[in-house]
């Protein structure tokens, strides 16, 4: 999928069998496309597949519709309009997904509340969208983290996880059982194209295996969750992760954490833990 030089929208489709690409489609001259929609080419986000259609983000107010069986494109309006052109906030912190019954969803992180609106396509509502629900960050992600900054990078589909970057690092949530995996810390300028691995046809594999194939599978001897003041549950985090939030000042002294193949009861003071690994200090 590209821009062509008339500011139209272009696809193709390559077959791995007869090493061949198919005709161009393009887009209905007779859409009405922003002049925005030219930053097509810069769709810096992983596309979705829902039946026989593929979807991109561009940064702009439209979902870039490519229906493989008819060969024909499509502009779908976005729920929530993005107010400006280009790579601003707004393109960021949304986010093409999958609903539960495998169809088409649109995520927008809402800053001012920590938590993530779900939308999906809806053909009985005049708007062509429905909201479906919120997802709270809040027992997932560290809360004095999430308040300057918060971005939706990319969606795995096959285990219904999305990527989401605050000032602490890039985080991986499950949207069903909403556990967190922290992957990088610090800042990028990131750019996700998850993928996984290849299974045998008779072997069905579970979220957590899909998991696995990412090289996500949590070491649970390095894994490690925190109770907040509040009684919410956070985790898992890695033990450097929580080194790092206590050098800055976030975790009081007296503050507890557990193993991931551990329960609440067995928390230990976050100080002891660091001491039996024996992790290096981080500077503040």
């Amino acid at each position: 999928m590209k821009t062509t030089q008339h500011c139209r929208a272009a696809a193709a489709i390559y077959s791995s069998d007869s090493d061949a690409w198919s005709h161009v489609s393009v887009d209905d001259p007779q859409l009405a496309v922003a002049p925005t929609f030219l930053f097509t080419d810069y769709a810096r986000k992983p596309r979705v597949h829902v039946g026989d259609a593929v979807y991109w983000l561009p940064p702009d107010n439209y979902i870039l519709e490519f229906d493989i069986v008819r060969r024909s494109l499509s502009l779908i309006l976005m729920p929530v309009p993005v107010p400006s052109a280009g790579f601003s906030p707004d393109y960021w912190q949304s986010q093409l997904v999958l609903t539960e019954a495998k169809e088409l969803g649109y995520a927008v992180a809402m800053v001012t509340d920590g938590s993530i609106e779900l939308w999906k396509r809806d053909t009985d509502n005049a708007a062509g969208w429905s909201m479906h629900r919120s997802v709270p960050l809040d027992k997932c992600l560290p809360r004095m983290q999430m308040q300057a900054e918060l971005s939706l990078l990319g969606f795995h589909e096959e285990s219904n996880a999305i990527f989401v970057w605050i000032n602490a690092g890039l985080f991986l949530i499950q949207l069903e059982s909403m556990q967190s995996r922290i992957l990088c810390q610090g800042f990028g300028d990131f750019e996700i194209y998850p993928f996984s691995g290849f299974y045998p046809g008779d072997a069905a594999g579970t979220q957590a295996d899909i998991l696995c194939s990412l090289g996500l599978a949590m070491d649970t001897l390095n894994m490690w969750h925190y109770e907040d003041p509040q009684g919410d549950l956070h985790g898992p985090f890695s033990m450097m992760t929580l080194q790092g939030w206590r050098n800055h000042g976030f975790f009081p002294k007296d503050f507890r954490v557990w193993r991931t193949d551990q329960t609440k009861g067995q928390a230990v003071l976050l100080k002891d833990a660091i001491q039996s690994m024996a992790l290096p200090r981080l500077a503040p």
